[in-house]
């Protein structure tokens, strides 16, 4: 999977549903620093860490 759409998806639908880094983060259990982490090295996103993303938001991994 190439994950280096990743980060600018996940931004877009934070704007999109009004989520902060820091929300976002929370609800899939991350400190928000790594988050930004892994949005400079979205590689580092875990599957279980996406899954947690689109459960919570209702979007699709092809949204991803």
């Amino acid at each position: 999977m190439d994950f280096s759409v990743v980060p600018a998806n996940l931004q877009r639908m934070m704007r999109l549903l009004d989520v902060s880094p820091k929300l976002l983060a929370a609800s899939i259990g991350m400190s928000e620093r790594s988050l930004y982490r892994r949005f400079k090295d979205p590689g580092k996103f875990t599957l279980d860490e996406l899954d947690k993303i689109t459960r919570k938001y209702g979007i699709s991994f092809d949204k991803l």
